[in-house]
């Protein structure tokens, strides 16, 4: 009667939405892992088994209805799906998404306010593939793996569930990857081949590359690779020699090679100027020379290539008036350019005066709609990379932290940011994968060799109906 009555006080506890706890006179003994442990997986993702985990008395029984609790610690790690009380038999199930930290994480059971065993940690590994590129946007990605074979695949397809690289079937190996996200066209990719010659595609919206083919003409090997363009892609690559060739659409003169013709093989920029980084836009394209000046050219309406601001473009590379020397330069936006200085990672830009990231003070005393000299982005320092995620500019910084300032909002109908707002990614990048992804933020952490992403939506707090952050998946 009296065993009765308690599992009646059960049943009344469970109808009430409130949490039992373990029943008087049976103290926890025994915290046991019966499945889901040892097990390996792709970061950011679901493991393939739940963990499944019995709670025993000190007579080695099943204890029913018992509250049992699961934490993870790993930066965007949770457990998921799973009723944290015990069943008939004792068993309480956690469905585990792995973080974002590679290698050992760990899972810890407890039972809350009982006498009895300590935390069950349950051990998993996390991992990412060590791609030697990758490249695309939030919806379909592309990469050469450490095999040099290229292949896409649909991170968002499913969110549990890590997608499958597939390689695209031809016997070449690759090198070097650039996608041009074609945020108002198809997106398309070329890759730089172990012999050096280069080859370009299609990528349908369900990961498919499509139309491979090698490029016509005779150039030297390049290095180094960055695509980008609005109505039909540019692309522009370096030599070894730090020469700089582009092809494709040349529209504002994004070629760079003192015409408006487009052109189907690599055509060397007109210039003796010798490059480190090259960075294309929509309307214009930039480039870090070796002796750490900026030089840019194309399109200049709103003084984006660093001269007052013209209605004609700039059909050959100059220089940007500036005595600082710099280490990377991005194109965020069509009418703005920015670059990092050399040693105090302090971002600069110029060209349109609203999407500059400074203060209204600064803004209101410049003349005329844009500046054609680079301003300091305030209170930023330590930049180590810098890009776009939507239409906002992103730098990341050392130790993990980061900014940004523009618009993230995919429908464009919330307030700029105009100066830099601050975030914490968790995961300290040492460097920035994708600068032209829509939605998703990726680098390759301080400690590893292995990519990672994280959803923009996950470090800004706007609303997202996808994961936070995954790893580069497998074959």
């Amino acid at each position: 009667m009296m065993r009765f009555v308690a599992a009646m006080g059960v049943l009344v506890l469970l109808a009430c939405g409130q949490t039992p706890t373990v029943p008087a006179g049976s103290p926890v003994a025994v915290l046991q892992l019966v499945s889901g442990g040892d097990q390996e997986g792709v970061a950011g993702y679901l493991l393939a088994d739940p963990v499944i985990v019995r709670v025993l008395d000190a007579s080695d029984r099943p204890l029913p209805f018992v509250a049992v609790r699961a934490s993870v610690g790993d930066p965007f790690a949770r457990v998921t799906a799973g009723s944290a009380i015990t069943d008939a038999n004792g068993l309480a199930r956690f469905e585990w998404r792995l973080g974002l930290a590679l290698g050992p994480q760990q899972l810890l059971v407890s039972v809350p306010d009982a006498t009895g065993p300590d935390p069950l940690g349950v051990g998993a590994n996390s991992r990412s593939n060590a791609m030697r590129a990758i490249g695309g946007g939030i919806d379909v990605m592309c990469g050469i793996d450490g095999a040099g074979t290229l292949g896409c695949w649909q991170p968002s397809h499913d969110p549990d569930h890590p997608p499958t690289f597939t390689p695209h079937p031809t016997a070449g190996r690759f090198t070097v990857l650039a996608i041009s996200p074609g945020l108002d066209r198809p997106m398309d990719g070329c890759a730089i081949a172990e012999d050096g010659r280069i080859w370009c595609f299609a990528v349908s919206p369900a990961a498919e590359i499509t139309a491979l083919s090698e490029l016509p003409g005779s150039y030297p090997a390049l290095v180094a690779l960055t695509g980008g363009g609005s109505a039909a892609a540019t692309w522009c690559g370096l030599s070894a020699d730090g020469t700089a060739w582009c092809w494709g659409n040349n529209q504002s003169g994004l070629l760079g090679d003192g015409g408006e013709d487009d052109r189907d093989q690599p055509t060397p920029v007109a210039t003796a100027v010798r490059f480190t980084r090259l960075a294309v836009g929509s309307q214009h394209a930039c480039g870090i020379a070796m002796t750490a000046s900026v030089w840019c050219w194309g399109g200049n309406a709103t003084a984006q290539v660093g001269k007052v601001a013209t209605p004609t473009p700039f059909l050959t590379p100059v220089r940007l008036a500036s005595d600082l020397q710099f280490a990377t330069v991005a194109i965020p936006h069509a009418r703005v350019s920015c670059a990092v200085e050399r040693g105090s990672g302090f971002p600069w830009c110029w060209g349109d005066k609203t999407l500059l990231g400074v203060s209204a003070s600064t803004v209101s005393a410049i003349e005329g709609d844009t500046s054609p000299a680079p301003l300091y982005v305030e209170s930023l320092a330590g930049v180590i990379a810098i890009g776009r995620v939507d239409a906002a500019t992103v730098v990341l910084r050392r130790g993990g932290a980061g900014a940004w300032w523009g618009d993230l909002s995919p429908t464009r109908d919330v307030t700029l940011a105009a100066v830099p707002q601050s975030f914490v990614t968790t995961i300290e990048f040492g460097s920035l994968a994708i600068p032209h992804a829509s939605g998703v933020l990726c680098g390759t952490p301080a400690d590893a060799d292995a990519p990672l992403c994280v959803r923009f939506g996950s470090i800004t707090g706007y609303e997202t109906t996808s994961f936070a952050g995954f790893g580069m998946p497998f074959p």
